[in-house]
């Protein structure tokens, strides 16, 4: 829950110790007396925490989130992403945000199916929702389905099928929109 802070709470700690463990040096550049600059150092580091980890955060937010593009499977770095995106995609469009992401993909259907049912073998004994409990599993969807995808501009999917993978205790998992005649698959991920 708490992830997306830990990059930037990391930064922000190695920089304001950096400062502080420079200003001994910084006084004697500076003729200060260097216990004083030292406190003076730490307290303004103290004071500049929550500021410099919220700007900190605003750009590091702007390289790891928002829409990316990826040829293949393999383009992809982000281990959040891998959990629940089959290896045979290509053509990767992902919407990535601190909660999880959508993604619209190409993919064949013994890849997407391979890799569906995989994901039930290796986790479904975890899920906290069973596979043959899930409402709804390879029926078709409405129109309506998509419509967290208009604001990506993804138009409705014309035949598609929707699936599941395991859900984990907190929640998190994937919803998967697959449309067979067309190779395309739009994604729903959450985790925690």
């Amino acid at each position: 829950m708490f992830w997306p802070l830990v990059l930037p709470f990391q930064i922000t700690i190695g920089l304001l110790s950096a400062i502080v463990l420079l200003s001994p040096m910084i006084a004697s550049v500076m003729n200060w007396k260097r216990r004083k600059t030292f406190l003076i150092f730490t307290l303004l580091s103290l004071l500049a925490f929550i500021p410099s980890c919220a700007l900190i955060a605003t750009i590091t937010d702007h390289f790891r989130f928002g829409l990316f593009e990826y040829e293949n499977y393999a383009e992809v770095k982000d281990p959040g992403v891998h959990l629940y995106l089959p290896p045979g995609a290509t053509k990767i469009s992902l919407n990535k945000y601190a909660s999880g992401y959508e993604a619209k993909y190409k993919i064949t259907e013994s890849d997407f199916h391979a890799y569906l049912d995989g994901l039930w073998e290796e986790y479904g004994q975890l899920s906290v929702i069973k596979r043959k409990d899930r409402s709804g599993e390879g029926l078709p969807v409405q129109e309506e389905d998509f419509e967290r995808f208009h604001s990506l501009d993804w138009q409705p999917l014309a035949n598609a099928s929707l699936f599941h993978s395991p859900v984990q205790g907190n929640g998190g998992g994937a919803r998967y929109y697959y449309d067979s005649k067309a190779g395309m698959v739009y994604q729903q991920t959450a985790y925690w």
